[in-house]
């Protein structure tokens, strides 16, 4: 009983077989989820705080329970529970007869490979559909949840932390959704979580004691950090095992010194542009002086796949995906009936795309809007005007076809596609060829070749059916020069 926070006094206790290593409390508060380390999960009712009763146990069959961590969906039916090496996803609807809806493997990064590392710590998006996986022994592992029997992966962060024994409270989520605390030794990582599949380690912070858990005030202004002291051969041991953190946003000013993740916010009333300029310094001199400027607008609606906003003429300016993005990327015509004519400054940046599909309706591709990703090839319909700076860097195109008039491209829209040998265009199109157009490293003068990319990928696919069947016979010289 902690109504008197200054007289805590024991009600009841309930003895599980192992280690208890976390509690989640049902929506009406009758039934405790026991994440149980050593056996299956325990689900008791506590409906009557003196008298604790078991309801019924839970294990997924593989790894006889083992979980450390539970978190609950909004709703209160589902339970999300992670053990030593899986995501368990279980209905809970009736707590006398939990059932296992999907599970996945929490060893692995989203391209597959495996990572390593034992999962003991959980918890879910602000929209619930999003799983943040504290690995010890590894990092960060994220997941997809919104199809509760189909979880997956789609993003990871190895934070280089050590096997250590865990803990269940080792992450926190702020209110706003958008930022991971990690209580991973020997420190503290803030990870900036706004885009799941691609986390970014924003900063650390240098704790006094080992880190074991971590909360947050429910503003989010302040952050407790839980820590056990370090031993050493000298004493019995150092540092504290609390420690409170003054998290509150602060606002810069000129000549202010900055980490390298700058968050821009813009007053609620804002509408238009605005603009900032910034330094950079290696330890010796200053760079030039560069200028960041801010595109704002009233609101970004989405539509459960894409984030967008409207144009006075009811047109659409997509602004990126409404959660991780597909890999292979098929931008829609219309959205909501409307016409898709703008794809955003930066709006697929870094998603990890390795194909797109642009529809004809698009006139503005902006800067930096496919910068870094793993596209290879690329078709650019017929009614594409202007192709914005950088917007194709970094990737590994190899080909590009542009199907219209000459655009205007900016500065330095394909630079770092080292493999890029061949940009075509259509006989009947304006203004070509042109001036070469550099990937950086190389200028490419464009090449007559209607359509040269779809022509690559066509005979790319023929010659792999050909390898599979061990039968060349459909194949044509054409085949082997389009790739």
């Amino acid at each position: 009983d902690i109504s008197d926070p200054t007289n805590i006094t024991l009600l009841s206790a309930y003895d599980t077989p192992g280690p208890a290593m976390s509690v989640t409390l049902s929506k009406d508060e009758n039934t405790a989820f026991v994440s149980d380390r050593s056996s299956e999960l325990q689900i008791i009712n506590v409906s009557d705080p003196t008298n604790p009763i078991l309801l019924s146990t839970f294990s997924d069959g593989v790894f006889y329970g083992a979980y450390a961590d539970g978190a609950l969906s909004s709703d209160g039916n589902t339970l999300y529970l992670v053990n030593w090496y899986t995501l368990d996803i279980v209905d809970v609807s009736d707590p006398s007869s939990p059932q296992l809806l999907g599970s996945t493997s929490t060893q692995i990064d989203q391209y597959g490979n495996n990572v390593g590392g034992y999962s003991d710590a959980l918890v879910l998006s602000t929209d619930g559909k999003v799983a943040y996986v504290e690995s010890t022994d590894y990092g960060l592992i994220v997941l997809d949840i919104s199809d509760s029997t189909s979880p997956s992966v789609v993003g990871s962060m190895d934070l280089d932390v050590p096997n250590s024994a865990g803990g269940a409270s080792k992450l926190a989520l702020s209110p706003d959704g958008t930022t991971i605390y990690f209580a991973g030794e020997p420190d503290l990582k803030v990870i900036d979580v706004r885009r799941p599949d691609t986390p970014v380690l924003v900063s650390t912070y240098q704790t006094t004691s080992r880190p074991s858990g971590v909360t947050t005030s429910e503003v989010g202004d302040m952050l407790y950090i839980s820590q056990e002291p370090r031993v050493n051969q000298y004493a019995d041991s150092s540092g504290v095992v609390l420690e409170v953190l003054d998290i509150k946003k602060k606002a810069v000013t000129a000549g202010d010194i900055v980490n390298r993740n700058l968050y821009f916010a813009s007053a609620a009333e804002a509408s238009g542009y605005d603009r900032f300029n910034f330094r950079v310094n290696d330890g010796t001199l200053d760079s030039a002086e560069a200028t960041v400027s801010v595109s704002i607008t009233d609101s970004i609606n989405d539509d459960g796949t894409w984030t967008y906003t409207e144009n006075s003429d009811n047109t659409i300016i997509i602004t990126g995906c409404f959660g991780p993005c597909a890999s292979a990327l098929v931008i829609p015509e219309k959205i909501n009936g409307s016409d898709v004519v703008t794809i955003l400054n930066g709006a697929f940046a870094d998603s990890g795309i390795v194909s797109v599909q642009l529809p004809d309706t698009v006139t503005k591709i902006g800067n930096y809007a496919f910068y870094k990703n793993s596209l290879k090839l690329l078709n650019l319909g017929a009614n594409v005007k202007n192709i914005g700076a950088g917007s194709f860097s970094y990737n590994n195109i190899s080909i590009v076809s542009f199907l219209g008039d000459r655009p205007s491209i900016g500065e330095g829209a394909f630079n770092k596609n080292r493999e890029l040998e061949i940009i075509s265009y259509c006989s009947d199109k304006s203004d070509w060829p042109g001036a070469g157009i550099s990937n950086g490293t190389s200028t490419i003068i464009p090449t007559e070749d209607c359509n040269a990319a779809l022509a690559a990928n066509t005979s790319l696919i023929k010659i792999e059916v050909s390898a599979l069947n061990s039968d060349t016979a459909n194949l044509t010289l054409a085949d082997l020069e389009a790739v």
